[in-house]
């Protein structure tokens, strides 16, 4: 099952919804869609640089990190997805799938694969993050490396 804009609101309220004990923290009713949330970039890296905006040419990437902080609870994941209109303008996106219990900032690295230059800067929408309920709670809660990536780290 996933969440729809209902409870996406009900989300940024930090609002119990059942059992799913998710919250996004820094949020805006604005960035809630029909069934997922858009994301706005608190922060770009691109060659291991941090910058508020860049161009990017056929084959460069950046990382970026939102500025939402997400609370998965233990029945809940979370899916990041690029957004149609960069899809059509060339670009491809690799996030990983956040597992129950994780806390952090979203981070995603954003690829252009077209022939023209796109430019990216701090604030824009790139991706949208969608809420998926688990039948059942795993056995174990993410723990990993990293867990409560808070900060916005910081990069050479």
């Amino acid at each position: 099952m996933m969440l729809a804009d209902k409870q996406i609101r009900r989300l940024l309220r930090f609002q119990k919804i059942a059992d799913w004990k998710t919250a996004i923290y820094n949020g805006s009713y604005g960035s809630v869609k029909n069934v997922g949330y858009d994301l706005r970039a608190a922060a770009i890296w691109k060659n291991g640089e941090s910058v508020e905006e860049c161009t990017l040419c056929c084959g460069e990437s950046v990382l970026i990190a939102s500025g939402e902080i997400v609370q998965f609870g233990d029945k809940c994941v979370g899916k990041v997805y690029l957004r149609n209109r960069l899809i059509r303008a060339g670009l491809t996106m690799d996030a990983p799938l956040y597992q129950p219990g994780h806390t952090t900032r979203i981070f995603y690295r954003l690829t252009n694969l077209s022939g023209a230059p796109i430019q990216i800067e701090v604030a824009d929408k790139h991706a949208m993050l969608t809420f998926e309920k688990l039948r059942s709670k795993p056995r174990h809660r993410y723990n990993g490396k990293y867990q409560n990536e808070i900060a916005i780290p910081a990069r050479k």
